[in-house]
């Protein structure tokens, strides 16, 4: 054995760890510390990595390589201390050296915060309901009045004026302090009204428009939008109507629904239709049931949960939320400015939903190793082939392994088979 580890338990989820690391194996780790130097150093009539120990000695100082041994060995002599007690650190620790010295054995202690021990609740504790839904007939009719819409013309209107819901056909050029802006100028652009697809504020002064008219519309430019020059600054655009049109829906027939479905009738594409809704309403409360059943798990749940262990999921949390704001185009600071709130409100806002999330995350990880839940090769495989649906050719798990997703895989097997084996134990005690 070369290293030997002891533990000791000290206030709420504090450890120490005594560790001794034998003097053969502190040895190797100050001769790697010489082959490190030596390869760095820079010393008259040497060759990088040719410079002998006592010349390093001489040069830099024996203290200087034990410091470098310690440097390089002690992160490796933690973890296997770390792996050989069984403990799991949720902070750095902090490290003391009781001995260091060549041909002697290394002795150190390391205070850390570990995780701490999870008491679940019974499972006959455990009061969830699944809530089922029934899919109503006005959800079936949007559905149909969507397929509807992709297949309808959009006809000039004459003499009509303009509603939301109708489209207009108009030629624009907009300014900002008397400068005509890149992109702020068309021809023949046809603009649905009401479809909030325009800087804001813009439709809304078309409506009772005719053909014909031509409007002058002041805009409050947005203040995130790339172009700095008009950012949060008033536009004004002088709009030709060169046509009212109005969009026309065919008409729900059998013979229309053969044609782009392939079903025989009507009443056959709203019957799949609502089978398929059916499904994704049976699939939500279902998901929406796993989720209760974890929350309630986690919330009677006996656990002395560190601060430290919430610091950290609030710090994840934000970083979601940062980049969840860069796929949108929006930095951090342009959030917290528009929205007049400081980072330190945001995470005192969030310190309740962090402090719920770290329960759930501790209360799932005790009910993994109460269950003893593992993935099997079967199971990676098949979620592979599920992955890879997606892509242009199927993926290979040495493929998936070499972009790092082998774990997330497995993080995501286990996951769902914990909260199915938790929703069945519930169901199970039910009916007893």
């Amino acid at each position: 054995m070369t290293i030997k580890t002891e533990l000791k338990t000290l206030e709420k989820n504090k450890v120490e760890l005594t560790v001794a690391v034998t003097a053969d194996k502190f040895k190797e780790a100050i001769g790697q510390a010489y082959r490190s130097i030596s390869a760095k150093a820079k010393i008259p009539g040497f060759r990088a990595g040719k410079v002998p120990a006592r010349i390093i000695d001489t040069y830099y100082g024996k203290g200087y390589v034990l410091q470098q041994a310690l440097e390089d060995g002690l992160p490796n002599f933690y973890s296997q201390a770390v792996h050989d007690s069984g403990i799991r650190p949720i902070t750095r620790p902090d490290i003391e050296i009781l001995s260091a010295e060549e041909n002697k054995e290394l002795k150190f202690k390391a205070q850390v915060e570990v995780e701490p021990e999870v008491k679940l609740p019974g499972y006959k504790d455990l009061k969830v309901e699944l809530k089922k839904e029934k899919v109503k007939s006005e959800d079936v009719e949007a559905q149909l009045d969507t397929i509807k819409n992709r297949f309808a013309e959009i006809k000039p209107a004459a003499g009509k004026v303009a509603e939301e819901g109708d489209f207009v056909l108009i030629n624009f050029d907009g300014e900002v302090d008397g400068k005509i802006f890149e992109g702020g100028s068309a021809e023949n652009y046809l603009l649905e009204l009401g479809s909030m697809t325009f800087f804001e504020g813009f439709e809304k002064q078309l409506v009772g428009s005719k053909a014909g008219d031509i409007k002058s519309i002041s805009v409050n430019m947005p203040p995130n939008i790339p172009n700095a020059e008009i950012a949060g600054k008033v536009a004004i655009f002088k709009v030709l109507i060169k046509e009212v049109k109005v969009k026309e829906l065919p008409e729900l027939t059998d013979k229309f629904v053969k044609e782009i479905t392939g079903f025989e009738k009507v009443e056959a594409l709203k019957s799949e239709i609502k089978n398929d809704l059916q499904k994704a309403l049976d699939r939500k409360a279902q998901n929406e049931y796993r989720l209760a059943a974890l929350r309630q798990l986690a919330e009677k749940s006996e656990a002395a949960i560190p601060p430290s262990l919430t610091e950290q999921t609030l710090g994840e949390m934000l970083q979601e939320f940062e980049a969840a704001l860069k796929n949108q185009g929006i930095t951090k600071e342009h959030y917290l400015k528009t929205n007049n709130v400081t980072e330190e409100e945001l995470r005192k806002k969030w310190q309740k939903p962090a402090e719920e999330r770290t329960r759930e995350q501790l209360a799932l990880k005790a009910l993994i190793e109460q269950e003893k839940i593992d993935v099997t090769d079967e199971e990676i495989n098949k979620a592979i082939e599920e992955f890879s649906k997606n892509e242009e050719k199927p993926l290979s798990r040495k493929e998936l392994e070499e972009k790092g997703l082998i774990g997330y895989l497995k993080s995501n097997i286990i996951y769902n088979k914990t909260l199915d084996l938790l929703v069945e134990k519930i169901e199970k005690e039910k009916q007893k």
